[in-house]
């Protein structure tokens, strides 16, 4: 299993608007991309903004960084002042609740 974190610093005032194009047009095309497990958002309300994506492969997982650097360019721009900072790699922990 392969995750990938991203954090965003977006503008405050925008957060609603940044939230619902993520939900509607990002999330969807992760969802149909090959190896796909479960994609996260962490809205903290201030601006910060952090994904967690997580592909059964690492092929899956380079892919939604290409996708979201697209996406991003292409409909969330005007709303992120800054980032993302990336981390990404095989999962070295892991815990479900049964």
């Amino acid at each position: 299993m392969f995750a990938t974190v991203r954090t965003y610093q977006v503008d405050p005032s925008k957060l609603a608007e940044f939230n619902r194009q993520v939900n509607e047009g990002f999330a969807p095309i992760l969802h149909g991309t090959k190896g796909f497990v479960a994609y996260y958002g962490v809205d903290s309300g201030k601006g910060e903004w952090t994904s967690v994506t997580i592909f059964e492969t690492q092929e899956g997982a380079d892919e939604s960084n290409r996708a979201a650097a697209a996406f991003v360019n292409e409909h969330l721009k005007p709303l992120v002042r800054s980032g993302p900072t990336v981390v990404a790699g095989a999962l070295a922990a892991a815990k479900r609740k049964a």
